[in-house]
């Protein structure tokens, strides 16, 4: 297998693959590695996105019955309502990109060893918080909902 090295690579991956092409390590280990160099290098930036505030014209769309959700044009409602299509589109983006995260830990996590249970922890937790998000559990939310005994929360400009 030959293993061509981009020059663009950071002096990490370059030596990590140098490595792997010198058959120094396997491929398991190579795994592990790059496991590692991630936690070191980027991990505190990989957190999840919030969602948006949901605008009120989308919070009455969604409010309405099935039929006269049938009975609305979508499209005309997001004509009319450009904030509409900018917040389901930004929802749909969020979505992707906290679940493309969350898949991306899944897998270093299942490269670090049993046996390291600070750098596991520190990735289970990470996991937890964009769980917690794509639950719908913003953790602010959650607390309010519990202190003042209320079925959901919406900011003041509701």
């Amino acid at each position: 297998m030959e293993i061509k090295i981009d020059p663009r690579l950071p002096e990490t991956g370059k030596r990590l693959l140098e490595r792997l092409k010198k058959q120094e390590i396997t491929l398991q280990e190579f795994l592990t590695e790059c496991a590692y160099w991630a936690l070191k290098d980027g991990f505190n930036e990989i957190t999840p996105h919030q969602y948006p505030h949901k605008p009120k014209r989308a919070v009455e769309f969604e409010n309405m019955s099935i039929q006269e959700r049938k009975e609305t044009d979508f499209n005309r409602l997001c004509n009319r309502y450009p904030e509409v299509k900018q917040y389901y589109d930004t929802c749909a983006w969020v979505k992707h990109s906290n679940q493309s995260n969350l898949s991306w830990l899944q897998e270093i996590l299942s490269y670090i060893p049993e046996d390291d249970t600070l750098s596991r922890k520190r990735i289970e937790n990470r996991i937890l918080d964009f769980n917690m998000i794509e639950d719908g559990l913003d953790k602010e939310a959650e607390i309010a909902k519990q202190t003042f005994g209320a079925t959901e929360t919406r900011r003041q400009d509701d």
